[in-house]
């Protein structure tokens, strides 16, 4: 079978794709990746051949991180949604996409529930087509009901009949997300299949980590994700989190992506260690605590773990999921503003064994999602119901 998956060009919503499609791939299928040509070494490296289509152009970019500091916050992410994934980078990407496909046919197209360039050319070609759930259930709830008009217009761009509102509701889905993450009451036709997508931690391995000062304290693992350094109205997180945390009896290690700005971080307390990347996988198995921005990939790593968390959530979903975590007691929040109780909010956790007690038990529930090999099942069974 072909099977080409398409993504956006943001890394932190790459990656999830991949253990799926690294399965699809063992079961014997022909899969391709579908993404902007930056974001090409990255599929090559995990073994993908890149079928590229195009992206925006610097100054159009530009152009909207300029309108999108004039708005409020609150509303940011909502300005990226409708001009950006809906606009902007599909709207680059279609003509290209269309062409490519006629010449290389899948059978199935996947993709992440960002990018939408994907889905208007596999309406056009008549291309059966998945959704792999990158946000959670709110968001994707909000992505059905709120953008018909952009969704409208990418239609028509390609001569398919504008319809309103309804265009989401009835495609499959898989979601790595469980319940405890989605807690919206879905409109939707069918529910999503849930399965884990996140690995159980790696084994450590032989030796003392460089970067565990001490085992004798508490180990707080601290990260934001790949975009916040980047991003003009948080990066002030990094040195306002590592100011709270200092001479706390507990050593902290943060990662700040591999394209942090030098300038980031400017003081380092002595029980900080900074590092630019490291497995976090490999991390949550030291782990006492971990504090983070509420992006998906980090949530559900820790939610497989077992690892209590503190949410500093700042844009897109994470605000949705650092409700969910807390609604369940399996972590607190601290706005960006109040970043300073953060050292005080640490101990109070670290201090709760019942937060230990509630992360354990989640993570048991996750191990009990379906596994990989079954969501893939899912997926070559709606293929097989469709023809």
């Amino acid at each position: 079978m072909r099977i080409l998956v398409t993504t956006n060009a943001l890394v932190s919503h790459f990656l999830p794709l991949m253990p799926i499609a690294q399965k699809m791939k063992e079961r014997g299928h022909d899969v391709r990746v579908a993404a902007v040509p930056e974001l090409g070494a990255e599929i090559r490296k995990h073994g993908f051949d890149h079928l590229e289509f195009n992206g925006w152009t610097d100054p159009e970019f530009e152009d909207l991180n300029r309108r999108a500091q004039k708005v409020r916050r609150e509303d940011e992410g909502k300005l990226f949604m409708s001009q950006f994934f809906m606009g902007l980078a599909a709207r680059s990407a279609i003509p290209g996409l269309l062409t490519e496909l006629e010449k290389w046919r899948p059978d199935l197209l996947f993709r992440e529930s960002t990018e939408f360039a994907g889905l208007i050319a596999a309406k056009k070609l008549g291309i059966h087509h998945v959704r792999f759930e990158i946000v959670n259930g709110e968001s994707e709830e909000s992505i059905a009901s709120n953008y018909a008009t952009e969704m409208d217009a990418l239609r028509t761009s390609v001569s398919l009949p504008a319809i309103g509102e309804g265009y989401l509701r009835d495609e499959p889905a898989l979601s790595a997300h469980p319940k405890v993450l989605d807690d919206t009451m879905r409109i939707n036709s069918r529910e999503p299949y849930r399965f884990r997508t996140s690995a159980l931690p790696k084994v450590p391995v032989a030796g003392r980590p460089e970067w565990l000062l001490d085992r004798n304290v508490p180990l707080v693992y601290m990260t934001f994700g790949t975009v916040t350094a980047g991003e003009g109205r948080a990066r002030h997180i990094y040195d306002a989190s590592l100011k709270a945390v200092a001479n706390l009896p507990i050593t902290v290690l943060m990662t700040t992506g591999k394209d942090a700005p030098p300038d980031l971080i400017k003081n380092v307390p002595e029980n900080v260690v900074v590092r630019d990347f490291v497995d976090q996988a490999w991390v949550l198995n030291y782990v006492d605590l971990m504090v983070c921005h509420g992006g998906s990939g980090t949530v559900l790593g820790g939610l497989a773990a077992g690892v209590p968390m503190i949410v500093v959530p700042m844009f897109a979903d994470q605000p949705d999921n650092a409700r969910c975590l807390a609604a369940a007691g399996l972590s607190i929040t601290v706005e960006d503003q109040d970043i300073g109780m953060l050292g005080s909010r640490i101990l109070d956790v670290l201090n709760a064994p019942e937060r230990k007690m509630a992360a354990e038990q989640a993570a048991d529930e996750f191990s009990r999602l379906p596994t990989l090999d079954d969501a893939l099942t899912e997926c070559t069974t709606v293929l097989a119901a469709k023809n």
